[in-house]
């Protein structure tokens, strides 16, 4: 019941104050927060207002970006609440490398981080009003850590992740730790938006759930002629699903899935130049499809793509163990 009456408090709190903006400007602080001997880029969002304010940390989901969380952090500065936000490790110019363990310790640092006597002077914070949330993963992040720390009285989620059950049996389960370690431990800092290393193709991730995974190379609809056999192929091999990637225009999703009547995964590719490029015009004509059966990930999402296939094909093939 606390848990739930703190979230709700949360809630309230950021709708009143959003209802009742007026407009004051803010400064925006890019930031460097030290964890382990690894640098985090962030940034905060400090009232111009004299005075001691309540502080937000504002967690991304995944990967999240270099900027703001979906406008909140400008939004609530200027009512007179600072927010910071940062880069998980291994993210865009974050040093380290990604995984849940590491998020959770990043989130320890960006507390420690407004606690120094330097910063608290600095950017304005009052000590006594901490609060912590975050958007998709970063929201299931926030609970996360919360449930771990109580001294974290203030906490909010907005279309988050429920890593509770999960982080239980992550802990409990020695094999599911070691899988899903495998998974994210090779995620590197990069210079732009981070790149999954070995283990992160749809067929890596496909093939480390248990799959059997088939590749076709060199298909499309410049040249439709080359499709039918590769396809034929597949069907003949009753595949339970199909990730279909594709760049530029990102039409052959539509085309396979009016051809097929298996689940179809569309796979936008970051491809393409000029208007819609790298990948803006294949995702959104794959969002558009009038083919059914056509599910969408994100823009180079070839992690999602592979663990939905599997997770679909695996629940086929339970239910054909069990009818026989």
């Amino acid at each position: 019941m606390k848990s739930h009456s703190i979230f709700l408090k949360s809630v309230l709190f950021f709708l009143i104050l959003f209802a009742s903006s007026h407009g004051q400007e803010s400064n925006t602080i890019d930031i460097t927060i030290e964890r382990d001997g690894i640098l985090l880029q962030g940034k905060i969002y400090v009232s111009k207002l004299e005075g001691k304010f309540p502080t937000v940390i504002l967690l991304h989901g995944f990967p999240g970006g270099e900027g703001d969380v979906l406008g909140i952090g400008k939004k609530l500065s200027e009512v007179d609440i600072n927010v910071l936000s940062f880069n998980y490790s291994g993210t865009h110019k974050s040093e380290g490398e990604f995984n849940f363990d590491n998020s959770q310790r990043d989130i320890r640092a960006a507390f420690d981080f407004i606690r120094q006597s330097a910063n608290i002077t600095k950017f304005k914070i009052d000590t006594t009003r901490i609060l912590l949330g975050g958007y998709n993963y970063g929201g299931g992040m926030a609970f996360t850590y919360a449930a771990n720390h109580p001294e974290v009285e203030e906490v909010f989620s907005i279309a988050g992740n429920n890593h509770g059950a999960f982080f239980r049996e992550y802990n409990r389960d020695p094999a599911m730790r070691k899988e899903f370690d495998q998974m994210f431990d090779k995620l590197k800092a990069r210079t732009e938006v981070v790149r999954f290393g070995p283990g992160g193709t749809a067929k890596e991730i496909a093939e480390m759930m248990g799959c059997k995974v088939l590749i076709v190379h060199d298909v499309g609809v410049a040249g439709i002629h080359r499709l039918f056999e590769p396809l034929n192929h597949l069907l003949s091999n009753s595949v339970d699903v199909i990730i279909v990637a594709a760049g530029m225009e990102g039409a052959l999703p539509t085309v396979v899935a009016g051809l097929v009547d298996v689940p179809i995964i569309g796979l936008p590719i970051s491809s393409g130049y000029g208007y819609g490029g790298k990948g803006k015009a294949a995702l959104m004509s794959m969002l558009q499809s009038c083919s059914l059966g056509v599910a969408v990930v994100n823009i180079d999402g070839g992690v999602s793509a592979g663990a939905i296939a599997a997770k679909i094909a695996r629940k086929i093939n339970n239910n054909k163990k069990e009818a026989d």
